[in-house]
């Protein structure tokens, strides 16, 4: 069980792999997309939110487990999942109400929020970590108001459970995130090569 200890993640790369008819082409741009985040970027873990075809997901994750041996980094997945997975966390939307007691055994549970209720209704109901978001303005949902590091920091405060930084995380701004709180960060665009 993990709810004793903190999640060995901090810097996750979100993927952003696009939609696609090809599963090869796919997990191909998988492979080339997973190097670049982890071993030119520094990520320690990739949080793989493309489950549209779940029939093939065990499939992906194996591959990318055999591709990367050796490698330590973790996956998380978003939504979808199978107990049998060779991953370490599974990740869900704030709208999501999911009984979790039995996932967080196996899995490392984390839940997107946007504010302190959020944060702190998903620690009630056990989550291992939340990720805050959008702390700054994004390119994936613009219009969409900044949360601001007052914000951020206040989660951080109100909750107990590690708070993760998502939406416009840069290399500029990661720091500024961990100096108020944040336990770690989720970043798209600062692990784009596409």
């Amino acid at each position: 069980m993990r709810k004793n200890s903190s999640p060995p993640f901090r810097n996750l790369a979100l993927s952003h792999l696009g939609n696609t008819s090809s599963p090869q082409h796919i997990v191909e741009k998988m492979y080339a997309w997973v190097d670049y985040a982890v071993e030119r970027k520094g990520a320690d873990a990739i949080l793989i939110r493309e489950n549209w075809l779940p029939d093939e997901w065990a499939d992906r994750v194996y591959r990318l487990n055999r591709k990367f041996a050796g490698r330590r980094f973790s996956i998380l997945i978003n939504g979808a999942y199978d107990p049998t997975w060779p991953v370490e966390g599974l990740h869900f939307k704030e709208a999501v109400d999911t009984d979790i007691r039995f996932l967080a055994q196996r899995f490392w549970v984390g839940k997107s929020v946007h504010s302190l209720e959020a944060a702190r209704a998903a620690e009630r109901a056990g989550y291992h970590y939340v990720c805050f978001s959008p702390v700054f303005a994004t390119l994936s949902h613009p219009g969409e108001p900044a949360q601001g590091i007052g914000r951020l920091a206040d989660v951080c405060i109100g909750v107990s459970i590690p708070v993760y930084a998502l939406g416009g995380i840069s290399e500029d701004n990661r720091e500024i995130c961990l100096n108020n709180g944040a336990y770690g960060t989720v970043a798209l665009g600062m692990f784009q090569m596409f």
